[in-house]
């Protein structure tokens, strides 16, 4: 991926920036560099690289910069799974010393459960003077009975104990999907109205309305657009062709948004036992990820998938049964 840029109106591109991208045998990015363009020859500049274990699951994400004459250290951040289950367990952020040229600890990252899903994300630095890790933020979730997430609430840790910030919840009624966001009021001791989002579907599934954030303006008691409400319209045309088999209807499938990868979600409609593609692509169309999945199972996504917005979209074969842009957070 090469960026070109010109220097005034009317002026040539020139080099300016390149990404040179390669894989494993299995397909999984192994080393992305970066290059900066320096007279008339391209100059490393960064470059990342990541490792993979026997299970084909991301162990180590690692970092480091050109100096001119060799690749240094600069961070990294490593993966640990459950030796039961195989689900994430922890994700360790370290940077380099040079002067104990050695790792050290930032920051860890604990993925919590007590049964199928998260329940629990906390989040811990690294106090350099006691040698140990001391809490800082977590995040607890809530789920439906069948494992759709309800609501999810951000603590941090003040005075030896977990004090509440936000809590966020979502909601779905076929046609209307509300996400509401309280904050705590410490003096009050209670949940007050905060932000919220809010977007609408029509009978096909398709997105007509996304009111974006609202913020609550508690004196005049009404919600206030902090974006731009943007309204969709959708067009089509019909023709009969009696020599193929009738496409598939689009699906129902509904997923908190933003989106933590590793939670689970469940999509209705869809066949058991049918195999689909889901596939996570970014914004200009390219995949980020894509796996095989079964019909009345829950899935997931990928849980080494960067924060960012993202096209997920659901294929049975040639056909498109689900498309949705997410956001998808720590």
């Amino acid at each position: 991926r090469t960026y070109q840029r010109a220097m005034g109106t009317g002026s040539p591109l020139e080099n300016d920036k390149r990404w040179t991208y390669s894989y494993n045998n299995q397909g999984d990015q192994a080393m992305v560099i970066y290059e900066e363009w320096m007279g008339n020859s391209w100059l490393d500049a960064f470059r990342q690289s990541w490792s993979y274990d026997g299970q084909d699951r991301l162990v180590e994400q690692l970092g480091q910069v050109w100096t001119g004459s060799e690749w240094v250290n600069s961070r990294r951040r490593t993966w640990e799974y459950d030796a039961n289950s195989g689900a994430l367990r922890t994700i360790i952020n370290q940077i380099w010393s040079d002067g104990i040229q050695d790792w050290v600890n930032v920051f860890r990252r604990d993925y919590l459960s007590t049964g199928p899903a998260w329940t629990n994300i906390r989040t811990q630095l690294w106090n350099e003077n006691l040698g140990d890790w001391e809490n800082f933020e977590r995040e607890l979730l809530d789920y439906s009975a069948t494992f759709q997430l309800n609501f999810r609430t951000l603590e941090r840790w003040e005075n030896d104990e977990w004090v509440p910030l936000y809590r966020g919840g979502y909601e779905f009624d076929g046609e209307t999907m509300n996400s509401l966001w309280d904050k705590w009021d410490e003096s009050a001791g209670e949940w007050n109205l905060s932000r919220r989002y809010q977007k609408v579907y029509d009978e096909g599934g398709r997105e007509v309305l996304s009111l974006g954030w609202q913020t609550w303006d508690e004196g005049a008691g009404i919600w206030e657009n902090d974006t731009t409400t943007v309204r969709f319209t959708h067009f089509w045309s019909e023709q009969t062709i009696s020599s193929t088999a009738e496409a598939p209807v689009r699906i129902d499938c509904r997923i908190p948004n933003p989106h933590t990868p590793g939670i689970p979600f469940f999509c209705e409609q869809l066949e058991a036992g049918q195999t689909y593609q889901l596939v996570l692509s970014d914004l200009l169309g390219r995949p980020v990820s894509s796996q095989q999945v079964s019909g009345g199972a829950e899935w997931t996504l990928p849980i080494n998938a960067s924060a960012g917005m993202y096209v997920l979209s659901i294929r049975e074969g040639h056909h498109l049964r689900f498309a949705q842009k997410i956001v998808l957070i720590p």
